[in-house]
């Protein structure tokens, strides 16, 4: 073997040491970057999974405060039926003190007018002064030439 023959095999096996020692570094690095940006990933998942925490329990906390307004509404609505529940049975008693068969003629009288159209006689006749009601003619509709 010559000198430069033995020289450039120096060289060549020199540059293929160099090229695994460069290329182990590479892999050594990157394996070590992988770890460090692996646990970077698991700080930043865990900070976002506190912040959504956060914000669950803000929604909790919401809903909660919806859930007393609606509780509080319905025990106002019930609290107003049982006071107007409480005046209509007064009223109911007042009336049934004073309550007479011409004050049940009287009623049954304006509920008709309420709910009737056109002329009408009222007659107090029949059980507890009901009245009948009987239609008025016209007699001008009767004959409509007047004969």
């Amino acid at each position: 073997m010559t000198p430069e023959n033995y020289v450039a095999s120096w060289k060549l096996l020199l540059l293929g040491t160099l090229t695994l020692v460069i290329c182990g570094a590479l892999i050594f690095a990157g394996a070590a970057g992988c770890k460090a940006y692996d646990r970077a990933q698991k700080r930043a998942d865990a900070s976002n999974e506190v912040k959504l925490t956060h914000i669950r329990i803000a929604q909790a906390q919401q809903q909660a405060r919806i859930n007393r307004a609606q509780i509080a509404a319905t025990k106002a609505e019930a609290q107003k039926r049982i006071v107007e529940a409480h005046g209509i049975r007064a009223a109911q008693d007042l009336i049934a003190k004073t309550l007479t068969p011409l004050y049940v003629q009287h009623e049954a009288i304006q509920a008709q007018k309420l709910n009737g159209a056109g002329d009408r006689t009222y007659i107090p006749v029949g059980p507890q002064g009901v009245p009948l009601v009987a239609n008025v003619v016209d007699p001008s509709l009767e004959n409509p030439g007047g004969q």
